[in-house]
């Protein structure tokens, strides 16, 4: 058997003595902690690999967004100035449609005229 205290993590459970099973148990309960603890690292280092993608992805949206945006800001420029040009427009040719009605009333003012005579 073993001496006291001389028992080490790979020494078989079988050729230890009872202090040295104690320390073989707490070795292999730290060791067993160890892996643990890596695994929560890998994960969350997996976690924050992931999360600084979503974040380039939402900056990448948000600058295509403020692209949008300006955009639709030229865009609603554009049709405020169209709106305000078939405004004009519609004036003008309401008011040649008045001078136009108003020469054919006088047009036939004169006709009824020279019918008459």
């Amino acid at each position: 058997m073993s001496k006291k205290g001389s028992g080490k993590i790979h020494t078989p459970v079988k050729e230890l003595n009872e202090g040295d099973t104690i320390v073989h148990y707490n070795a292999v309960l730290i060791e067993d902690l160890n892996s643990k603890m890596q695994l929560v690292l890998e994960c969350v280092q997996v976690m924050a690999e992931r999360m600084e993608k979503l974040e380039n992805r939402m900056e990448k949206l948000e600058n295509r967004m403020d692209g949008l945006e300006g955009r639709v800001s030229t865009l609603e420029f554009a049709v405020r100035g169209l709106k305000d040009d078939m405004l004009d427009m519609e004036r003008r040719i309401c008011s040649k449609i008045n001078r136009i009605t108003e020469r054919c009333q006088n047009h036939e003012c004169r006709l009824g005229a020279l019918e008459a005579s």
